[in-house]
């Protein structure tokens, strides 16, 4: 080596040794000969290793390629989704029985009873038994106290439920039917009558505006108006959903009567007030007088009362506490009176008839009311706990059969002779006998409230009170006509006719019952 490329060989170590970094990107050469002539070398020298990590060149970024620029997007239309598919129908397989295995016999079980530590004995040093053990440890068996009812001496409920267990104060969904029972305790509005009877002192006869004539009977009400009766009701749910449903009622106020008497040996002037047109005053018929005839005069009025309805019900909401409904269907109410008044006369030594004469006059006024109908109504029923309290209202519209029935007759018997009978009495005479019938609207609302308590899941005991009306009625005391022609009496005195009197009225009023029921109600 000449000393040129020695010394470009020291000058590369000096500079590596250093630390320098000399990138020979183009090597130099020596070129022999005098002097020192550097040429670049036309193969490249090898790389130069790194002295040091630092000298590690980083690595070459990889090449990107031109990305073109992105589009402006632009919304496409969904389309809907597609509808839910069908599922398809349950086919039911039949699963045949598995065989009956035989049942595996039963290995003998050993209870071993723990042992508590000795501080949580509850009896030092004794062992407990066996049922003792079955507690917890440490503790005693405890009993718990409780209130028993009427219905626990018995373990199980009137219809066969377990009393005990029971839910009482909350009505079941499913008790869909009903049917009650009620004892009515009622007042029905007593008829009216006009004077039937009066009594005088002297000589006077008892004819009305004489000074001293008083009035036996009348003008006014007549009759008991205090009624027994029974009322049954029953209904049921229809459908699964027990929105709709039907009920029918039906009650009955037993017949009642009124019975009125007096004789002579009570007041020995008995007569019987009416006006007389013939004489255009107030005129009367004797029953007893002092020396014309001695006798008694009975008054006897009857009713009963009866109705029904059927209805087609609507439920409204029932929740767990509370039901309301609607309903409407058909109404009947039945109504039949009659007023008797009757005269057992004997005649005395200053009658027209032989003394002995037996004389007997009835007069007879019978009425019947026929309602049909239809109502609608209202019905609701909110429970609390135990006590349910209900309400139904109700309004029927429609007509009413009106009949007015009116007989008279007499019968005398004189000593020795056959009894002699004629048609026609006193206030019923001439044109007023007969039946006659008319029809009149009417109108008949309702209403009850009810507070009950629940004795079972089934079974309710109530009471309540009920108010019913009905307008438009006939009743016998206002067909009773006063005015009277003596014409038309049987053996009356001989004048001529004056009036086509007595005639049936068709007076109307109103009939209202009401009061009080006890009931019992059972559902299922």
């Amino acid at each position: 080596m000449t000393l040129p490329g020695v010394r470009a060989a020291l000058l590369a170590a000096v500079l590596v040794t250093a630390g320098q970094r000399v990138r020979a990107e183009e090597p130099w050469t020596a070129t022999p000969g005098a002097g020192a002539n550097w040429t670049r070398a036309t193969v490249p020298p090898a790389p130069l290793a790194p002295s040091a990590p630092s000298e590690i060149l980083p690595p070459p970024r990889p090449v990107v390629p031109d990305v073109p620029a992105p589009k402006p997007f632009v919304p496409q239309p969904v389309a809907p989704p597609a509808p839910p598919a069908k599922p398809l129908p349950k086919v039911e397989v039949p699963v045949p029985p598995a065989p009956s295995a035989p049942a595996p016999q039963s290995l003998p079980v050993y209870r071993v009873a723990p042992v508590a530590a000795p501080e949580l004995e509850p009896w030092p040093g004794i062992v407990p038994t066996a049922a003792q053990s079955r507690g917890v440890v440490g503790s005693p068996n405890l009993t718990l106290s409780r209130d028993y009812s009427v219905l626990d001496l018995f373990g199980v409920g009137l219809f066969g439920e377990d009393s005990r267990t029971a839910v009482v104060g909350q009505p079941a969904s499913d008790r869909r039917s009903f049917v009650q029972a009620e004892l009515l305790l009622w007042q029905v509005r007593a008829g009216q009558v006009p004077v039937l009877a009066s009594t005088a002192s002297g000589q006077e006869v008892g004819y009305l505006g004489m000074a001293s004539t008083q009035t036996l009977l009348g003008p006014g009400t007549f009759g008991d108006s205090s009624r027994t009766g029974f009322r049954l009701r029953a209904g049921t749910l229809l459908g699964d959903s027990g929105s709709a449903g039907i009920d029918a009622g039906f009650f009955y106020l037993g017949e009642k009567s009124t019975d009125f008497r007096v004789d002579s040996g009570q007041f020995p002037t008995i007569a019987r007030p009416f006006f007389a047109p013939n004489f255009n005053r107030e005129f009367a018929e004797l029953v007893a007088f002092p020396g014309l005839s001695t006798g008694a005069l009975e008054v006897r009025t009857t009713s009963r009362l009866w109705g029904a309805d059927v209805n087609s019900r609507c439920v409204l909401c029932t929740p767990c506490d509370s039901r309301r409904e609607v309903f409407a269907g058909y109404r009947h109410l039945n109504s039949r009176e009659e007023l008797t008044i009757a005269e057992f006369i004997t005649a005395g030594p200053n009658a027209p008839d032989p003394a002995g004469t037996s004389i007997v006059v009835r007069d007879s006024f019978r009425t019947r009311n026929q309602f049909h109908g239809g109502q609608i109504g209202y019905a609701f029923a909110r429970t609390f706990g135990a006590v349910e309290f209900d309400a139904r209202l109700s309004v029927a519209l429609g007509v009413t059969h009106q009949e007015v029935e009116i007989d008279g007759s007499q019968t005398r018997t004189r000593p020795g002779q056959v009894p002699e009978t004629f048609r026609g009495g006193l206030l019923a005479a001439g044109p007023n006998l007969g039946t006659f019938p008319r029809n009149a609207f009417s109108v008949a609302p309702e209403a009850t409230v009810n507070v009950g308590v629940r004795l079972t899941d089934r079974l309710k005991t109530y009471a309540g009170y009920n108010f019913l009306a009905w307008s438009n009625v006939v009743r016998p005391g206002d067909q009773i006509d006063r005015t009277v022609d003596l014409s038309f009496v049987p053996n009356g005195p001989r004048v001529p006719l004056s009036a086509n009197r007595p005639v049936p009225t068709f007076r109307q009023s109103d009939l209202w019952a009401h009061g009080v029921q006890f009931g019992l109600e059972y559902r299922w």
